[in-house]
C-alpha cells in the first residue's frame, strides 16, 4: 500500500494518491518504550518512513494531541506533553503536512506551527507560527492560503483535534489553547478533507450541516517562470494553482497560450482574484523571443565556457514572514545591485552588494506582499525571483 513496512497492526503507513498516511500508536509500549521516546521501535521505523515518502502530501494522525485545551489538556498529561516536546520535532522536519488526533471531545485547529515544544504560556505567535492568515481562502480579510513547499522539510504544521462526532466533553479553565486559530467545543461534527493535486482544503462540518470552520494549503504556488520560445512560435502558460484565474490578457481559465508577434521580451500574469487588492496567488511569466535564427544557434551550446556574467541567485525561505535571505552564487568577485519592486513595478528598495567567490547572503525585511527581486551585474546580467510575504 505504500510507504516502508512497519510489520504492526497497530502502527503503519499507506498512500492514497499522492498523500501519504502515517499511522502511529500513541498508547502502545515495546520494550518498555512508549512511541515518544526518539529510540523506540516506533519512531525508529517513523524516520526510515519518513526518509522514503515521495508523495506530495504528508498525513499522520494518532489518539493524544500534543496541543489541546479541550476536555483535556496538554499541559498536565504525560502523553501529551512528550508527545509535543519529543515526536513533533521529527514530523515538522521532515514536512508533515497535516496532523490528527482525538482524546479531546471537540474541535480544535492551530495555526501553521512550527518549534513550539513548551507549555502553552510559551506558544509565541512571532516565533511559531508562518502565517497570520486564517486561511480559510473564502473572500474575508486575511483569509489567503497556508503556502507550503512539496520539499520534505519544515515548512508548517497543521493540527487538529477533531474529537466531536461521536461526543462533546468539557473544556479547560485556558480554553482555547493558545496556539489554535479556532476552537468549538460547543458543536459536534466531522472533518472533511479533499486534496487535488497542490491543494488541500479542510472544513468542519457541525451536525447542524453547517462549515463551522475551514483552511486550504496550497504548495508550490506564487511562481516566476521564464519561458524562451523562438519567434513564430507559441508557449502555453499554465497556473500554478487550482482556483479561480484573471489573467493580463482577460482570460479567466487555468492557462493560456501566447504568440507574441515579434521577438523581445514579454511579461504576463494571473492572479487568483479579478480585484488585485484582494488577489492571494500571483504567477509570473517572462517570455523571451528570440529570432529564429538566434534561436536555432542558442539551443546548439550545450556546455558554454563560465564567464564572469555567470551567476545565481536563491531566495530562502519562500515564502516567508518577515526576514528572507537573498543568497547570490558566483564563481568570481562581483559587484551587483539588487532591486526589490512590488507588482506594480514600483521599486521598495535597492543597495548595492559587492560579493566575493562562492556564496554571499544578504537578509531582507519585507511587510506582507508579493514582490520580485532582481540582482544585476556590471555587465547588465540580470537574474529575476519572486518572493511571497503572506
Amino acid at each position: 500500500c505504500g510507504g516502508v513496512a512497519s510489520g504492526k497492526e497497530e502502527y503503519y503507513s499507506f498512500d492514497y494518491g499522492d498523500i501519504h498516511f502515517i499511522c502511529l500508536d500513541s498508547y502502545g509500549e515495546e520494550n518498555n518504550k512508549r512511541f515518544y521516546d526518539t529510540t523506540s521501535t516506533q519512531v525508529l521505523w517513523l524516520k526510515s518512513d519518513l526518509a522514503a515518502n515521495q508523495r506530495k502530501w504528508t498525513i499522520a494522525f494518532w489518539h493524544h494531541p500534543p496541543y489541546t485545551m479541550g476536555s483535556h489538556t496538554s499541559d498536565g498529561e504525560a502523553e501529551l506533553v512528550n508527545t509535543r516536546t519529543n515526536l513533533i520535532r521529527i514530523l515538522e522536519r521532515n514536512g508533515v503536512d497535516l496532523i490528527l488526533c482525538g482524546h479531546s471531545h471537540d474541535y480544535e485547529r492551530s495555526y501553521f506551527l512550527h518549534d513550539h515544544f513548551g507549555m502553552e504560556n510559551t506558544f509565541s505567535f512571532d516565533a511559531n507560527a508562518f502565517s497570520n492568515s486564517s486561511a480559510k481562502y473564502n473572500g474575508t480579510a486575511n483569509s489567503c492560503p497556508y503556502f507550503s513547499t512539496t520539499a520534505k522539510v519544515k515548512h508548517g504544521t497543521v493540527y487538529v483535534v477533531t474529537g466531536s462526532a461521536g461526543q462533546l466533553g468539557g473544556t479547560q479553565g485556558s480554553f482555547p489553547h493558545a496556539a489554535m486559530y479556532y476552537s468549538n467545543a460547543t458543536n459536534g461534527g466531522s472533518l472533511v478533507i479533499e486534496i487535488e493535486g497542490n491543494r488541500l482544503d479542510a472544513k468542519f462540518v457541525a451536525t447542524d450541516n453547517t462549515i463551522k470552520d475551514q483552511f486550504t494549503i496550497m504548495k508550490d504556488v506564487n511562481k516566476l517562470t521564464n519561458v524562451a520560445i523562438n519567434a513564430g512560435q507559441s508557449a502555453k502558460l499554465t497556473a500554478s494553482w487550482i482556483g479561480n484565474y484573471s489573467w493580463s490578457t482577460g482570460a479567466v481559465k487555468s492557462a493560456i497560450n501566447v504568440k507574441p508577434v515579434a521577438p523581445g521580451n514579454y511579461t504576463y500574469w494571473v492572479n487568483d482574484n479579478a480585484n488585485a487588492s484582494a488577489k492571494c496567488l500571483s504567477d509570473t511569466f517572462h517570455v523571451t523571443v528570440s529570432p529564429a535564427a538566434e534561436f536555432a544557434a542558442n539551443k546548439t551550446k550545450s556546455n558554454p565556457p563560465k564567464t564572469i556574467d555567470n551567476f545565481s541567485i536563491k531566495i530562502f525561505p519562500n515564502p516567508v514572514q518577515g526576514q528572507f535571505q537573498i543568497s547570490i552564487q558566483t564563481e568570481t568577485e562581483q559587484h551587483f545591485i539588487y532591486a526589490i519592486s512590488d507588482l506594480s513595478g514600483k521599486v521598495i528598495s535597492s543597495k548595492s552588494i559587492q560579493t566575493s567567490t562562492g556564496t554571499t547572503q544578504v537578509s531582507v525585511n519585507l511587510s506582507a506582499g508579493i514582490y520580485l527581486v532582481e540582482v544585476i551585474n556590471d555587465k547588465g546580467v540580470r537574474k529575476t525571483e519572486k518572493v511571497v510575504v503572506p
